[in-house]
């Protein structure tokens, strides 16, 4: 308990009254995984749904390229997401640096004909301080023009700041703040995320 106050309160000690304003929604997540398949649930302001949206998937975690089905649902508003992701890391001392390839072919009530996304990001963790996990991430979607998946174009980006705190021996809580941009990275919204992490 005492590492959880200690990883939400390095987290919030990141932020300032000058933009706590920002903060209107926060994303909450919650996943299970084995070593071969995972089911998370996620709802508020996540990276690529409305602030308002509830998405529920499962996803392989032991393929040499993983893939995933999402349902997110808002309000009346039924989308469905196929993915693909493929991760990369490269351990340097007690620093972890990763890059993951990920494509998502979207469709519902949303789009008037199908888009594929392309969503790549890298990231660098911090594996040595006393169990806490802190990390940076950045991210770049580039999305097609719906109907013709071989005309793509810049669409947002987004860049995360973060730990990662072990609960217990087989959860871990996310705490992360996500600041969301536009193609030539000018903020467009700032959110709190948390997500809990259970492995069986």
């Amino acid at each position: 308990m005492n590492k959880l106050i200690m990883g939400l309160a390095i987290l919030f000690g990141l932020t300032t009254s000058a933009f706590a304003a920002d903060f209107d929604k926060t994303g909450i997540a919650l996943s299970a995984e084995s070593d071969k398949f995972g089911v998370s649930l996620s709802t508020g302001a996540t990276r690529d749904f409305s602030d308002d949206a509830r998405a529920l998937g499962v996803y392989t975690t032991s393929l040499p390229v993983n893939l995933g089905i999402q349902y997110i649902e808002n309000g009346d508003v039924d989308d469905y997401r196929i993915n693909a992701f493929k991760r990369a890391n490269l351990e340097v001392g007690s620093v972890n640096l990763y890059g993951v390839a990920e494509a998502h072919y979207d469709f519902g009530d949303s789009y008037d004909k199908n888009e594929l996304k392309l969503s790549p990001y890298v990231g660098a963790q911090v594996t040595s301080l006393n169990g806490f996990t802190p990390f940076v991430e950045a991210g770049y979607d580039f999305k097609s023009v719906e109907g013709d998946y071989f005309d793509f174009s810049r669409n947002d980006s987004y860049g995360k700041l973060g730990v990662d705190v072990p609960v217990t021996a087989n959860t871990t809580l996310r705490a992360n703040i996500i600041q969301k941009m536009d193609v030539d990275f000018n903020k467009t919204d700032r959110e709190y995320q948390v997500a809990f992490n259970v492995n069986f």
